[in-house]
């Protein structure tokens, strides 16, 4: 079986921790299913850090009125072009200290999807000639400040 990638793991563990907090009843008997709301929101607010736009939820709750599974709705919230933009400015925070420039941030963006997992970004970017220069330009400064910046 081939291993999930980031976003699906991140889908699934949404999906658990929202089960885990709506069924944590004491007894099975108490336990309620949770709605197809509070799965969209919870989504939302676990994968992308905001409460879900009314488009957005109703287009999602109504896929899974119409019976998408609610892993898979998980997970298309957590593929979205926003999630995306949003992996890739931690990217840029953590390993350049800036906000990314528009050009990189499209880049990087569809990079995420089409052939890059966010460790590949991240070496991508630890890699680049400004991350040289900022550590100094020379090897003994790369050397040294990869090893703070990763270990």
């Amino acid at each position: 079986m081939p291993r999930p990638s980031g976003r699906r793991l991140a889908a699934i563990a949404t999906v658990l921790l929202f089960l885990v907090a709506t069924l944590g009843s004491p007894t099975p008997a108490e336990a309620t299913v949770p709605s197809n709301e509070d799965l969209v929101d919870a989504a939302y607010e676990g994968l992308l850090g905001r409460p879900a736009d009314a488009a957005g939820r109703a287009f999602w709750i109504g896929e899974l009125e119409r019976g998408a599974a609610p892993g898979r709705v998980v997970e298309a919230i957590g593929d979205a072009v926003e999630q995306r933009r949003l992996v890739v400015e931690q990217a840029y925070g953590d390993v350049l200290g800036r906000r990314s420039d528009p050009a990189g941030l499209d880049f990087w963006s569809e990079g995420i999807i089409d052939r890059l997992t966010v460790r590949s970004l991240r070496v991508e970017l630890y890699g680049s000639p400004e991350f040289y220069a900022r550590a100094g330009g020379t090897v003994e400064g790369y050397v040294d400040e990869l090893y703070a910046s990763v270990l």
